[in-house]
């Protein structure tokens, strides 16, 4: 061994700081960068350590804290090599399937050695899928970037398929359920990959239990083909024929039964983009704005009438009357709905070449198209584009029901029966869940966008990898945690306790039940026997429900009917629901209508709150109209009509319904009040008055039939523009107005019905389940909270009670 020594003498050590000096690193600094590198790339490590470094020693040069990003690179391949199992990436793969274990968050299921794939999940990313799918959306779509191109020829590049699903809680990461990775991008390697997924749900859940509701997709043919095949059972065009059953009301079970595909917003936004370019290059945007409006439309009918408008505008070679007129429809629709947020910028259009075979969707607008009436005389119509709805047929009207918000919202909207009534009960009974679901945020896929964010940013932190095995082993760390999280916002969704309180009624129109504002809170209890006793207590107390409290009122007096006096103050996003296609007017909206309107016609009576009839089941009182009346009131707790005695005889008044529903006791008894007959009863009429198109457009009929009312005219003889009901009401309350609903005179029909209310008690009003004592004498019924009743009477028939009239 030889030993050096080295001594200055008389001279200065001068170290040069154009220099810098790096030492290497050794084993256990190696250790603990490759601890630090699995959270932080290179380069960002490095400039974190640069920035960690004193003045003094950036000057000198010494750079032995900051190791330059090649030597961070390197430690890191280094421990990426140690980690595999094999230098060999297939029979590292093999080994790491020979080593998988039968555990709850094991997540190699299938290995692919030729094309390279692996598919990834756990028994516990199943439950989840389970237990989200049945209520809220399902998306799926591809991402690349993070494993790169193998360097062989001919290869094609690694993408990858997740299927996600959304946290309860809004605002969270979403879930990803399933991932597969591979470089065969074919409609049979992603039904490969759903089939093999859906398998293993089946054997957790069975058969019966494993269809979701609703799945979101962008506009690849591979994956809707995939999608309609595994999850719906059937292939694109049988599932198309499906929904277009539902949506012209002959909609059975089987196709209720199966899954709502949609096509993502945005990439369809982009696809117009391109269609608009090409073949309305000079009316661009106006082109854009009106498929914008095209993709609003919530049903058949609707989509026919914009359809129509925009045939004229675009196909008419000259411009006269009907250009005109479609085109102030276009305006008013455009009005309606505002402008479009959805944000397309970063999405890759898909091949418009990838069509359909013939579909009954495309037949039925070929015929509405058929139908249009151009205009051939006249001045040029600057907004001709010859090819423009040629090509809007074949590229995207065979499939329009995957895009538009036909299959949106409550499907009951769209027919009657038992299907369309059990999908509404579904509907309404979801809507009012706390956490989210599929009757909200449900037409853009910007969760997928979210989602494959956190998987290229947050879980891979940016990464390019080279091989599956290192996807694998990420993918597994990563996975834990996430399952950790999604099992922590469980916790905070059922630690929630609703809250919610008021009077807000939102009705819907048909079979559809929409969400009603809860009175008190609703919590959980494990008690069951302490359950038992409060749903009896309550039972016990409904039953005590005695008629009328009275207060210093005198049973046979008349109440003055108390009219709206006071305007009701709408917020922001209350006057914006309005002209939201699928909102429901609340009792705030008719109230606020309905005091304008009594406001303008003084002369009639009526327009009391409509929350007054609300509180009668428990024993309210309401005002009686005096003079001839027009009152809204909502009837099930879930629709909105008009009542009045204008234009109908002696202890008569006619129901304005615009779905022909039946009358019911709690109905009854709120008209009841209304006129409160001397007679033994009074009719109710129901003409026929106009049927409403859309799933909510019943509060706004209401508010029509009151305003023709008000101004001598027969609603049975209006033929109302309901496209252009929103728009009205809208301006109206902007403006503090009463609302004028334009229509054309019609020849009315026979009336519907005329139903018979007897009416009891000296408070003439009808019964409605609450407690009634029948005198002994002439056999007449009062309720207990109007005359004097003993006691007995009320806990025995053996005791024998006659009323004032018979005692006299």
């Amino acid at each position: 061994m030889l030993k050096a020594q080295v001594s200055f003498r008389g001279d200065t050590v001068v170290h040069n700081k154009t220099e810098l000096k790096t030492r290497p690193v050794r084993a256990d600094g190696q250790k603990e960068i490759s601890q630090q590198l699995q959270t932080t790339l290179p380069r960002a490590l490095y400039l974190q350590n640069m920035e960690n470094l004193k003045e003094s020693v950036v000057e000198s040069g010494c750079r032995d804290e900051a190791p330059s990003p090649g030597v961070l690179k390197t430690i890191s391949w280094r421990q990426r090599m140690k980690d595999r199992k094999h230098k060999n990436e297939t029979l590292s793969l093999q080994m790491m399937v020979e080593e998988k274990r039968d555990e709850p968050d094991e997540v190699i299921q299938k290995v692919i050695l030729h094309p390279k794939g692996v598919m990834l999940w756990s028994k516990k990313s199943i439950d989840i899928f389970h237990q989200r799918c049945k209520e809220d959306i399902i998306y799926l779509d591809a991402t690349g970037s993070i494993v790169k191109k193998s360097k062989q020829p001919g290869t094609s590049p690694f993408y990858i398929y997740e299927l996600v699903v959304r946290n309860p809680n809004k605002g969270s990461s979403p879930f990803p359920a399933a991932t597969y990775v591979t470089c065969d991008h074919t409609t049979s390697s992603v039904l490969y990959f759903l089939s093999a997924f859906q398998t293993d749900h089946a054997k957790q859940y069975g058969q019966k239990n494993i269809s979701p509701v609703m799945i979101i997709c962008d506009g690849s043919m591979v994956l809707m083909q995939a999608i309609s095949l595994v999850f719906c059972q059937t292939n694109l065009n049988a599932l198309l024929q499906s929904y277009y059953q539902i949506l012209t009301g002959k909609g059975t079970a089987e196709d209720f039964s199966r899954p709502i595909l949609h096509r993502c917003l945005s990439h369809i936004m982009k696809n117009a983009k391109s269609l608009c370019k090409k073949h309305a290059p000079k009316n661009y945007k106006l082109a854009m704005h009106i498929f914008g409006l095209l993709t609003t439309a919530s049903s058949i009918v609707e989509f026919d009438e914009m359809l129509l408008s925009c045939t004229v505008i675009f196909s008419s070679p000259c411009s006269s009357e009907n250009v005109e007129k479609h085109f102030n429809n276009i305006q008013n629709w455009l009005t309606t709905i505002g402008e479009s947020v959805v944000d397309e910028s970063s999405i890759v259009p898909e091949d418009l070449e990838d069509t359909f075979s013939p579909t009954p969707f495309q037949r039925h607008f070929t015929e509405v198209i058929g139908t249009a009436p151009l205009d051939k005389k006249g001045d040029p119509n600057v907004y001709y584009s010859e090819l423009f709805i040629s090509s809007l047929a074949t590229y995207f009207l065979p499939h329009v029901a995957l895009w538009s918000s036909m299959m949106l919202g409550d499907l009951g909207r769209h027919g009657k029966g038992p299907p369309y009534q059990q999908f509404s009960k579904k509907y309404s009974k979801i809507s009012k869940k706390k956490y989210q679901n599929f009757t909200q945020d449900n037409k853009t896929q910007g969760i997928m966008e979210k989602s494959q964010w956190d998987l290229k940013k947050i879980r891979f932190k940016g990464r390019r990898l080279t091989r599956l095995d290192d996807f694998i082993m990420t993918y597994k760390a990563m996975h834990t945690a996430i399952l950790r999280e999604y099992s922590d916002a469980e916790r905070i969704t059922k630690r929630k306790v609703s809250t919610a309180t008021g009077e807000t009624i939102k009705p819907s129109t048909g079979s559809q039940t929409p969400p009603v504002a809860a009175k008190g809170t609703k919590t959980g209890r494990r008690d069951k026997d302490a359950l038992k006793k409060k749903r009896k207590r309550k039972k016990t107390q409904k039953q005590k429900s005695h008629g009328p409290h009275w207060m210093h009122h005198s049973p046979k007096e008349v109440i003055q009917a108390t009219k709206l006096v006071k305007e009701v103050m709408l917020k922001k996003e209350q006057m914006l629901g309005i002209l939201h296609p699928q909102t429901w007017l609340s009792s705030d909206e008719i109230d606020a209508s309905s005091f304008y309107i009594s406001q303008k016609f003084s002369h009639i009576d009526g327009f009391q709150s409509t929350l007054l009839y609300q509180s009668l089941h428990q024993g309210g009182v309401v005002g009686t109209p005096q003079t001839p009346f027009v009152q809204i009131l909502n009837i099930n707790d879930n629709h909105w009509i008009t009542a009045s005695d204008l234009f109908c005889g002696p202890n008569e008044v006619c129901i304005y319904d615009s779905l022909n529903s039946n009358i019911t006791k709690t109905t009854a008894q709120k008209i009841s009040w209304l006129i409160r007959p001397q007679a033994p009863h009074f009719d109710i009429r129901k003409p026929a008055v106009q049927r409403q198109q859309s799933g909510s457009s019943c509060g706004f009929f209401a508010l029509a039939f009151a305003t023709v009312l008000c101004d001598g005219v027969k609603p049975e003889e209006c033929q109302f523009q309901e496209r252009n009901m929103r728009q009205t009401l809208y301006r109206s309350l902007n403006d503090k107005k009463a609302p004028v609903f334009t229509y054309q005179k019609v020849q009315a029909k026979p009336d519907r019905a005329t139903l018979q209310v007897e009416v009891h008690c000296i408070c003439r009003t009808s019964h409605n389940q609450e407690v009634m004592v029948q005198c002994s004498n002439c056999n007449r019924w009062y309720h207990p909270n109007c005359v004097s009743v003993p006691p007995k009477a009320l806990d025995t028939t053996a005791e024998e009670w006659n009323c004032e009239i018979c005692t006299t």
